[in-house]
């Protein structure tokens, strides 16, 4: 299987006055919590959707009409043992002010998979890029979540990962809800959609790409889970990692990996679900929280 972040040749434009040193002030591997049965989402955002029956092709979405802030762009940077930067895209979903929801490949770089560069050194965050716009700015990871399960066991059903932001930049954009469903058939009927920015051959990655339908299958059999996988009958390209499945305004599965036939995303278990909640809630201020926003000179 292939994950599908892309890797970039050298540090993109975008990158400059990025300091991948002063930007993370902690990682946070977290393990598995106990799980609850039915479904659940957590969502108090603006909400925007679109719909349409099949799996297609990534086709260009029109973000001068407003439609899909939530999704963003990621600039990843990770470094080798002998200091060299290697720079990647991938994709996100914003789920709170300051939270982006993705793939764990795109925060934590495992050797099972590449060159097991550990954590990213530095990301940027950029919500409904459209080259050369960022109309909403963007924002700078300062502290990585992924699991155990998959940081030191690479197992590609934990394939998920969290990114907290240095400002609340889903303030400006709005951000989606989150959830799990425990029912099969929810992941299998419409209607799903995903936002990414697919980078590899024929894409380039500087604009927003929309697929919408169903998922055709996954680790599901005799009546109960025996992965976190679930799966659709089309290829998808490096970039497009870490793009949210969305469904009634909710993430509830992330793009992580396939082949030529197929991409697997990895959906949200219960108590992933809690463990994301109880990890916003944490980096929640109690009081108000003065930040500028958008300011202009």
């Amino acid at each position: 299987m292939v994950c599908y972040r892309m890797r970039l040749l050298s540090a993109v434009c975008h990158m400059s006055g990025f300091d991948p040193i002063h930007c993370l002030t902690g990682n946070v591997a977290l393990s598995s919590a106990s799980t609850t049965s039915g479904g659940s989402t957590r969502s108090t955002a603006p909400a925007f959707s679109r719909t349409c029956a099949g799996f297609r092709a990534p086709a260009r979405t029109d973000t001068t009409a407003g439609r899909y802030p939530t999704a963003v762009k990621l600039y990843m940077t990770f470094q080798d043992d002998g200091g060299t930067n290697h720079y990647f895209v991938g994709s996100g979903t914003l789920i709170g002010p300051l939270h982006v929801i993705t793939a764990g490949h795109c925060v934590y770089d495992h050797a099972n998979y590449s060159a097991g560069y550990g954590w990213a050194t530095a990301i940027t965050v950029v919500p409904a890029y459209d080259d050369p716009a960022w109309p909403f700015g963007g924002a700078r990871a300062v502290s990585l979540h992924s699991w155990t399960a998959w940081t030191v066991n690479g197992l590609l059903d934990h394939d998920l990962g969290v990114i907290n932001l240095d400002r609340p930049v889903g303030a400006l954009s709005g951000w989606r809800g989150f959830g799990y469903d425990n029912a099969f058939d929810f992941f299998t009927t419409p209607t799903w959609t995903h936002n990414g920015y697919p980078a590899s051959a024929p894409y380039d990655g500087l604009h927003m790409y929309t697929q919408t339908g169903d998922f055709d299958g996954g680790d599901y059999a005799s009546g109960a889970w025996t992965g976190n996988e679930v799966f659709f009958n089309r290829q998808s390209y490096g970039g497009q990692s870490g793009s949210g499945a969305v469904k009634n305004d909710a993430v509830y599965a992330v793009l992580s990996n396939g082949n030529s036939v197929l991409t697997n995303d990895v959906r949200i278990p219960s108590d992933k679900f809690i463990q994301i909640q109880q990890l916003i809630d944490t980096h929640t201020p109690d009081t108000a929280d003065l930040v500028p926003l958008n300011c202009q000179a």
